[in-house]
């Protein structure tokens, strides 16, 4: 009796096509026959198998039953035996009347994968195939039987697979897909439908499985407005409202642009940037010596804490405690049992030098007071220019300077842009007229003005700011002329960058010429690299030219950075830094001085520190450095 089981369609593989012609000379495709509805069963035989000589005018009766090859059924006997060919198989009078094939490389192919995907080896194989018409070669294996039981059992359970193959019709039961089966009971996940697939799109289709192109969105065309959709296809100006007014957005920038309303990472402001400070401000991108340390700053102490800027009140001074006694400690904090009347310490300031220099101290205790001075406080100052934003039209303006200015002199520089400048009282001051009702600008007050054009480049005096006096550098710092953004392991040689780009974007120079010498990569090599540039390149003006020919805050030694020395500025004060972008780059790219191929030089973006050798007839913008 033959093995006879249900199977489990989730683990049947693909149903392989055939084409082959009957011993008749009757050409038959399986999947055609699938595609048009008609179950089919695969009948696998050979001429020397007694149980498919027995089982053939059972399978025959069935073919008869479903209409013999004229309805929606059909039975193909395919031999496993190669010596089966068509005068074998005609001759062999079991009564099969369905079409058979003589024995063929793709016939046996059909028994092998059916044999090993459903784990038998036997003769005869039955096989129902229950059709796909979307995708024949994913119709279902429902039913399949290895020999053959005798007294009708095998041939009623093929029956019954057959009526419950009439059942189930695969195909797309999903009404909105393009390919949509009304008659089908069972989806085979053939569903597809041609629309727009993308979310942005006013026409997308959350159905939709394929792109058909269709895709439309009627949005703002020009980016310098918030509302600037790159995806669109249909340009609407009436959808451009909000202008982007790029600058700094925190008021408690000094270059604060009340008019900007995207921020641009350009903000300076002043505070402590060292996060174990007291009075940390994480929104300050430079550092203005203001920082606040507690603990003991008496040297004399068992704890002093040589960072502490403000006395805490904890130092632990041991000493005679008791002012009657002539050792007498007014410093000490923990009596340590040495009043003596006989004590010859005299505690105080014994520093000439000091405010509080006592006379008649001869051990001192740390309690000297000085007059304040740079050297003293441990900083220095320096002047910066910091531009003062001017929007045309009417503005506003808070007057930093110390001392007081006479309006018509502050504004001199820009007279010819200047329509009235008034303070809080309404008195003004009409260069056009050459009217001065208001008198000097005074520090701290604020004023409104207006002007014909936009300003971005003046400023009335430079702005004091407190450095620390020291020969240590330190990443941030404002000195040597510009921003440090590199220092060596001794802290007192480095790198700075100039506070702004050069004015105007250049070609590296000599598309298509190798110049000897620039291929300096490594920190250290940029300033040879420009030199060789110059020296190679007769083109100017160019990248390396002007960055030579550039003076800025007294020095004259700039020039164009490496490759390495860019990507560190990007990491230390530009948008990859830990403080942000503090050295006001934007997201523009700049050239180095690092050469690639003879057409190509390293650049870098400074929005997001891509590195990349460009053609060196693009124009990018120039950031020069110097040595310290």
């Amino acid at each position: 009796m033959g093995e006879e089981q249900e199977f489990d369609l989730s683990v049947v593989p693909p149903v392989p096509n055939f084409t082959l012609e009957d011993i008749y000379g009757n050409s038959h495709d399986l999947h055609e026959a699938l595609s048009e509805g008609k179950k089919v069963l695969l009948s696998f035989f050979a001429s020397w198998c007694g149980p498919c000589e027995e089982s053939t005018p059972e399978v025959n009766s069935v073919w008869n039953q479903f209409g013999a090859g004229d309805e929606d059924f059909e039975v193909y006997g395919l031999t496993t035996e190669t010596t089966d060919d068509a005068a074998v198989i005609g001759g062999l009078g079991w009564g099969a009347e369905y079409p058979e094939f003589e024995y063929s490389y793709d016939a046996y192919l059909q028994y092998f994968h059916y044999a090993s995907s459903l784990e038998t080896s036997g003769i005869p194989l039955y096989v129902i195939v229950c059709p796909n018409t979307q995708n024949p070669g994913f119709s279902e294996v429902s039913w399949f039987s290895e020999g053959w039981a005798p007294g009708g059992q095998s041939q009623n359970d093929m029956i019954a697979a057959l009526q419950e193959c009439d059942e189930t019709i695969f195909g797309c039961i999903s009404e909105w897909a393009d390919n949509y089966d009304e008659f089908a009971t069972d989806d085979d996940g053939s569903c597809y439908k041609y629309d727009c697939i993308s979310e942005w799109a006013d026409n997308y289709d959350e159905l939709a499985t394929d792109d058909d192109g269709s895709c439309e969105l009627v949005a703002c065309n020009y980016p310098y407005f918030f509302e600037y959709d790159s995806n669109y296809t249909i340009s609407d100006p009436t959808l451009c409202l909000t202008y982007i007014v790029e600058g700094c957005t925190n008021p408690d920038g000094e270059n604060y642009n009340e008019e900007a309303n995207l921020d641009d990472g350009t903000c300076v402001v002043f505070g402590c940037t060292y996060t174990e400070a007291e009075n940390y401000n994480p929104e300050a991108t430079l550092q203005d010596e203001s920082c606040i340390y507690y603990g003991c700053t008496n040297n004399t102490a068992e704890n002093y804490n040589e960072q502490a800027t403000e006395n805490d009140g904890s130092c632990i001074i041991y000493g005679c405690v008791l002012s009657l006694f002539p050792n007498y400690n007014p410093e000490a904090t923990v009596d340590d049992n040495s009043c003596n009347p006989d004590g010859v310490e005299m505690y105080g300031c014994s520093d000439e030098t000091a405010l509080n220099y006592d006379s008649q101290a001869n051990t001192d205790n740390g309690s000297c007071i000085y007059q304040d001075s740079p050297e003293d406080c441990g900083s220095n100052t320096q002047e910066v220019y910091i531009p003062l934003y001017l929007p045309e039209g009417w503005g506003m303006f808070g007057f930093t300077c110390i001392e007081p200015m006479d309006v018509i002199d502050a504004f001199a520089p820009i007279s010819d842009k200047l329509i009235i400048v008034k303070d809080n009282d309404g008195n003004p001051y009409l260069p056009e007229f050459n009217f001065n009702g208001l008198g000097d600008l005074v520090y701290s007050r604020g004023y409104q003005l207006k002007i014909t054009e936009e300003i971005e480049d003046f400023s009335f005096c430079p702005t004091i700011i407190a450095t620390e006096n020291t020969p240590q550098r330190e990443v941030g710092d404002l000195a040597e002329g510009g921003i440090v953004f590199y220092v060596d392991e001794t802290g007192q040689h480095g790198l700075v960058a100039a506070m702004q780009d050069i004015e105007g974007i250049y070609e590296w120079g000599c598309h298509g010429t190798s110049i000897s010498g620039t291929d300096g990569t490594a920190i250290g090599t940029g300033y040879q690299n420009t030199l060789d540039i110059v020296s190679g390149c007769s083109e100017t003006p160019i990248a390396a030219s002007v960055a030579l020919a550039y003076e800025s805050e007294g020095y004259s030694d700039w020039y164009l950075p490496s490759k390495d020395e860019l990507i560190e500025m990007y990491n230390t004060i530009g948008n990859g830094s830990p403080e942000g972008d503090i050295g006001g780059f934007g997201h523009n790219r700049y050239w180095s001085s690092s050469e690639d191929y003879n057409n190509t030089a390293w650049s870098v973006g400074f929005g997001a520190g891509a590195t990349y050798g460009y053609e060196k007839d693009n124009n990018y913008g120039v950031r020069v450095i110097r040595a310290f």
